[in-house]
């Protein structure tokens, strides 16, 4: 239960900063925030799951 509940909150907040880089960049301000806050969303919905799994599994 414990693991679902972590993987939620990692896609929510990896949705959160994807959705703040959508925002920056609509608003077109500041390309270097745009930047980083896109790869930490995208880090965070679709590489850190996995990495979290391979340590459940080695652990």
């Amino acid at each position: 239960m414990g693991w679902l509940l972590i993987s939620a909150i990692v896609f929510m907040v990896g949705s959160y900063f994807v959705a703040i880089a959508v925002w920056e960049f609509k608003e077109g301000k500041d390309r270097k925030k745009y930047i980083a806050y896109m790869l930490i969303g995208l880090f965070l919905i679709f590489v850190l799951p996995h990495i979290m799994q391979l340590q459940k599994f080695i652990s």
